[in-house]
């Protein structure tokens, strides 16, 4: 039987910190106060959420900080076009993997990007 998991990584009270496998995150926990999320396609960036505030941001898993600070109350999965359908202060837009903005928070409705195309709604 083959290994599930390709490396878990404990700290020093054997807490799992996460695991991986095929090199993207599956589970995860930083620490008390964030919780890895999703891979976001590009190394080493990850969807994660702040438990205390319950936003989440972009965190950079070998640096060990936020590299896009806690600050969307929803982040989208990442698709082919590398971006991520994201909400702050109630508008929706899209980030990329290292929590950029592309395209601005701008619209009261969206969707994610599908085949290039993504429906976006304008108050």
């Amino acid at each position: 039987m083959d290994p599930v998991f390709a490396q878990i990584l404990s700290s020093e009270e054997s807490e799992v910190l996460a695991a991986y496998k095929e090199n993207k995150t599956i589970q995860g926990k930083v620490d008390d106060d964030i919780t890895i999320i999703e891979f976001t396609g590009t190394e080493p960036y990850y969807v994660a959420i702040d438990v205390s505030s319950g936003l989440y941001g972009i965190y950079d898993v070998v640096a060990g900080k936020w590299e896009a600070e806690p600050v969307y109350s929803i982040v989208g999965t990442y698709g082919s076009e590398e971006l991520a359908l994201a909400q702050k202060d109630g508008f929706y837009g899209f980030i990329d993997p290292m929590g950029n903005t592309v395209i601005g928070f701008q619209f009261v409705e969206a969707d994610s990007f599908i085949n290039g195309l993504a429906r976006v709604c304008m108050n």
